[in-house]
């Protein structure tokens, strides 16, 4: 493949695989957007409910930026991102979350806690099976979720980029 690329548009191809495909990055490659004029930020606001929540078993509390779980409903977690708090805690998909830092689970108390962890700890108390199980998650950031920004005074490529386009005028 990348010998039919440098035939086309001659590059040094395989660098850029190994960089932007084959290597796992901790953060992704945002040079492309900032260099259309916008950056991602992250703050406490969440993000809109996302077009695939109401299917089954679709996380519904999303803590991914903070500390790296998604959950469902009923506190069982879909995902653990490698590399996050969670992580590093210990945490895995279909664990239940029972308590958080002893009150009963919901959403408001886990993200209550995740605001304002105790000493940079979350405890939580989740069932694995048929056991249950106290986590220690070492985290103190807060809460965070990504948007996006524009970058005042660059050119807007990006909605130029995105904007409907008509076939009548080719």
């Amino acid at each position: 493949m990348e010998a039919s690329l440098s035939a086309i548009c001659p590059y040094d191809w395989h660098s850029f695989f190994e960089k932007y495909a084959y290597q796992v990055n901790s953060s992704p490659p945002m040079e492309g957007l900032e260099a259309a004029g916008w950056r991602v930020v992250y703050n406490a606001n969440p993000n809109n409910k996302p077009f695939y929540a109401d299917l089954p078993d679709a996380p519904s509390y999303f803590s991914t930026a903070s500390i790296g779980i998604d959950l469902q409903k009923d506190g069982t977690i879909s995902e653990v991102f490698p590399g996050t708090p969670a992580y590093d805690a210990g945490l895995g998909p279909s664990m239940k979350v029972m308590a958080i830092d002893g009150t009963a689970y919901s959403p408001e108390v886990l993200s209550a806690s995740i605001a304002h962890p105790r000493g940079g700890k979350i405890s939580m108390v989740v069932r694995n099976f048929n056991t249950v199980e106290t986590r220690e998650i070492q985290y103190a950031g807060g809460l965070r979720y990504p948007h996006l920004e524009r970058i005042p005074g660059d050119d807007d490529y990006l909605t130029e980029i995105l904007a409907p386009r008509s076939i009548e005028g080719k």
